[in-house]
């Protein structure tokens, strides 16, 4: 018996395919509602960064992902960006205990997390009758440690509401994903403030005040930040973890991972975090010149800056010296040396700022420089 195989031009493929397939297709764009989630942008740090409680906690190297040490939490991690990845990535975060604890009470806690705009959140319509499914997935591997970890989820407008289960990791890399029912109570405001926090909870106490004593199988009000089960990540200065493919996108299945352009990834952090220096280099590097300009008998450099786009709210903008780094500082090229940035500063907004300096500047010739990062974090 003989087959004839039909041969279809990419037109005619294309109207074969039906509209109802087409829609899911084009949906797919930008379904993932977590930023960085490839682990690709590290704006602050790509190398190895210590953290501890009140020691570089929060965002220190990835992007959009800090580790937080809850209610003053023992024990301190090296956080760094790493190339140790499954198939299809350039990019995870490692996280390796530097200091040992032996043991968490109370509400003490250690985690990697993800927060997230809540107007970020509006396609999900939590808190109507058509709110919706949602499936984390992500990619987690370890070196040493396989005890339990948690992931949690905890709603931050109104009365807030957790969802936690517990993951246990193996030493090589594999994907995992947690398929997360919708509430039709709890709320997003439609702003820019916090909407959604997503963790990876790798240590607390099995006795903790807010250790859950089953796997969640529906949102809940009452406090949960982690799984009864919970292991100690920071027992052992051996324990590694790597985690990377981060997505979370609406429905009741797991699709394949997103990948975007790094140009698109930093675009979309630059909105929580932005930096005037070279991506990768040191904060010496050669910056902008100010010329300094007379008025009357005052000397003062004054001018604009633009953040390379809009940013979450008005920032924090710490500046430093253009040559040495010194923070707080500016560059004053024409008698080498570094003066204060205070009070330089004035209507610092979403777009940009501008800025009048005169202490330093002793004559209309002198020229400045300097560089800024500036933060509209969660």
């Amino acid at each position: 018996m003989s087959r004839t195989t039909i041969k279809l031009s990419a037109r005619d493929y294309n109207r074969a395919i039906s509209p109802d397939k087409l829609n899911a297709q084009a949906q797919r764009t930008n379904k993932n509602i977590i930023i960085n989630g490839g682990m690709q942008v590290a704006q602050r740090s790509t190398s190895t960064v210590t953290v501890g409680d009140s020691s570089n906690e929060g965002y220190s190297t990835v992007d959009r992902f800090g580790l937080q040490f809850n209610a003053s939490a023992g024990g301190a991690c090296e956080m760094s960006q790493s190339t140790d990845t499954p198939d299809g990535f350039a990019n995870s975060v490692k996280i390796k205990c530097s200091t040992a604890d032996s043991a968490h009470t109370g509400t003490e806690s250690i985690y990697l997390d993800q927060r997230i705009e809540a107007q970020n959140l509006q396609p999900l319509g939590y808190g109507t009758s058509g709110a919706k499914t949602m499936t984390i997935s992500w990619y987690m591997k370890t070196v040493n440690y396989t005890d339990p970890i948690s992931l949690a989820f905890e709603t931050r407008d109104g009365t807030s509401e957790y969802y936690v289960k517990s993951y246990t990791p193996t030493t090589s890399w594999a994907r995992y994903t947690c398929t997360v029912p919708a509430s039709t109570s709890a709320t997003f405001a439609n702003d820019n403030g916090r909407g959604l926090d997503v963790k990876f909870v790798i240590a607390g106490s099995s006795s903790g005040t807010n250790a859950a004593a089953s796997d969640s199988t529906a949102w809940s009000t009452t406090r949960a930040d982690y799984r009864n089960d919970i292991g100690n990540f920071v027992v052992s200065t051996s324990n590694e973890i790597y985690i990377t493919g981060v997505q979370l996108e609406i429905g009741d299945k797991a699709t394949d991972f997103e990948h975007e352009s790094f140009s698109e990834t930093l675009e979309k952090c630059h909105r929580y975090y932005t930096k005037s220096w070279t991506y990768g280099s040191a904060v010496t590097t050669t910056g902008g010149i100010i010329t300094a300009s007379n008025v009357g008998s005052v000397h003062r450099s004054f001018g604009n800056v633009f953040w390379p786009t809009e940013m979450r709210v008005a920032p924090t903008v710490t500046w430093y010296s253009g040559e040495t780094g010194t923070s707080n500082k500016w560059r004053n090229n024409s008698d080498g040396a570094d003066i204060t940035a205070a009070s330089a500063m004035a209507a610092i907004g979403t777009k940009g700022y501008g800025f009048v300096l005169s202490a330093g500047i002793s004559a209309i010739t002198d020229s400045l420089h300097g560089h800024y990062e500036a933060s509209a974090e969660l």
